[in-house]
């Protein structure tokens, strides 16, 4: 061993002639708690300096001696830091979906669509724009009007009678069962004030199924 660097204990920076290599007693010297002091900072840069053949040369840090080399076989990699944390995700990724393949019953559910078709789903739509907008209280007299025309229609009463005339036509016919209440009686009920939406549409309801009644009354005594 040759001395390079030599201090009071013995060298500092050392040469092995035979393997060609440069040894540093002391790593605190340039480790980054060494490097914190000025002097240790001079000494690194010098050094280093001086290990180098020429200004030109680049400066490489072999940390193979650490446990940083690098693999070229991919499977060894993906077991290997960084590679190891998305790796066991995965495989318990993998694990879940074998899991829930397993265990299912039957054919997967058809997906519903996003838009559903048909008068129903159009109904359905239009109901909860309604309800969105906190219009029923403002709806009240236009249904009972249609009410008053759907009937009408059904028993085969002609258009150019007045609501007024078709009122009293209903009013006539009586309520759908007895105890019950008359057309006018329900109509000026959902018109009325209501105490909340739900109230109003128990009143709505109430006015259909008067209607329901009195054609099936109607068409009993016709057959």
């Amino acid at each position: 061993m040759e001395t390079v660097v030599g201090t009071e204990d013995g060298a500092l920076v050392a040469y092995d002639p035979v393997r060609g290599i440069y040894i540093l007693a002391d790593p605190d010297m340039m480790n980054t708690f060494g490097l914190a002091r000025a002097e240790n900072a001079v000494f690194a840069t010098r050094l280093v300096n001086y290990l180098r053949s020429s200004e030109n040369e680049p400066i490489l840090m072999d940390a193979t001696l650490h446990g940083f080399a690098r693999s070229e076989n991919l499977l060894k990699m993906l077991f290997s830091v960084p590679y190891i944390g998305a790796t066991l995700v995965a495989l318990a990724s993998a694990l879940l979906l074998g899991w829930a393949a397993i265990v299912r019953f039957g054919p997967p559910a058809r997906e519903a669509r996003a838009i559903a078709l048909g008068k129903q789903a159009l109904a359905d739509n239009t109901a909860g724009l309604v309800t969105m907008a906190r219009r029923e209280m403002k709806m009240a007299p236009g249904y009972a009007g249609l009410i008053r025309r759907r009937l009408a229609r059904a028993l085969g009463l002609p258009r150019s009678i007045p609501d007024a005339q078709l009122t009293e036509m209903f009013d006539r016919m009586g309520p759908a069962e007895d105890g019950g209440k008359t057309f006018s009686e329900l109509e000026r009920a959902l018109t009325g004030q209501a105490a909340n939406r739900e109230d109003l549409a128990q009143r709505a309801r109430d006015l259909h199924q008067w209607r329901k009644a009195i054609i099936r009354r109607t068409m009993h005594e016709r057959g």
